[in-house]
């Protein structure tokens, strides 16, 4: 959907874009809790803008995924798996507001009534703790791991079935603004300890992500990429940011607020990606604009 000639104005723009909106939003949950909570309660702004960036990604996958038919059967694999994104990211804007439940009015079923522990027409809500964990590490996987890894995966995938998974490896550059999202701890597992596995699981996934962006700091600073080096500090200035923010939301006993925060962070990444998918291989490779010094 970017074409050649605007692809590094966008990955300029959305990289600024991250970072603006989880600066943004860590100020807002430090400084005004009380206004932050507010806006982040359920079916509220957050919520909504998170559900419609969503949907944004899914029919942008899926409209990229009828022009790759259109071109031709070759690309049958790569589009089926396009319309398997789209349809994730359906899946995701729906559950994020509940299917539309109270701005509709629909009831909720008896076995959700009984089951789901908000009463609520969604299906992660029947197991909030692991639907949390998993979304949210999917993210760290899908928006962080496997775009630093992007050339090992695709070398190792190379000319097996799994080959047309290498084209929805997300770029490099979108990685870097992403590692802020490990600041944004649901401090409800870590400060409260309501669930000891879901805490060490959260701080393994932030032991893992600062080893990772200590590496690619090294790496950026060996290479002279001095705006890399400066966006990946800004990276751990966010991460610092959002574990003290954390902790003052788990203090001011709103620790669910964080959370939904991080999930609009997640959902704005998921649509640049989306936005930018091409349906062949994503460049790895550091953008121009943070090779240039």
């Amino acid at each position: 959907m970017i074409g050649n000639t605007s692809r590094l104005l966008y990955e300029r723009i959305s990289i600024s874009a991250i970072y603006a909106v989880s600066a943004s939003l860590l100020l807002l949950l430090w400084f005004t809790p009380s206004i932050a909570a507010h806006v982040g309660f359920e079916d509220g702004p957050v919520e909504a803008l998170s559900a419609l960036l969503l949907l944004v990604a899914s029919l942008a996958m899926a409209i990229r995924a009828t022009r790759l038919l259109a071109r031709g059967s070759k690309n049958l694999p790569v589009a089926l798996i396009a319309f398997a994104v789209a349809l994730a990211f359906f899946v995701f804007a729906g559950e994020e507001i509940s299917w539309g439940q109270r701005i509709l009015g629909i009831e909720t079923g008896e076995f959700l009534e009984q089951y789901n522990w908000q009463n609520e027409l969604n299906l992660h809500n029947l197991q909030t703790d692991v639907s949390n964990v998993g979304y949210h590490y999917g993210a760290f996987l899908f928006l962080i791991i496997l775009p630093i890894f992007a050339g090992q995966i695709k070398r190792l995938i190379k000319n097996t079935p799994l080959m047309p998974l290498g084209s929805f490896i997300a770029p490099q550059w979108l990685a870097i603004p992403s590692f802020a999202i490990l600041g944004m701890i649901d401090p409800r597992f870590i400060y409260v300890i309501e669930k000891p596995w879901a805490a060490m699981l959260y701080l393994l996934a932030l032991y893992v992500g600062l080893v990772l962006l200590g590496w690619q700091l090294l790496t950026a600073a060996r290479r002279k990429e001095i705006i890399t080096v400066h966006l990946l500090l800004l990276s751990l200035l966010l991460i610092s940011l959002g574990l003290f923010v954390s902790y003052l939301q788990t203090i001011d006993q709103s620790p669910n607020t964080i959370s939904e925060y991080k999930e609009l962070v997640i959902a704005i990444g998921l649509m640049l990606f989306a936005l930018q998918w091409r349906g062949t291989g994503q460049k790895t490779k550091r953008s121009k604009a943070s090779k240039r010094s």
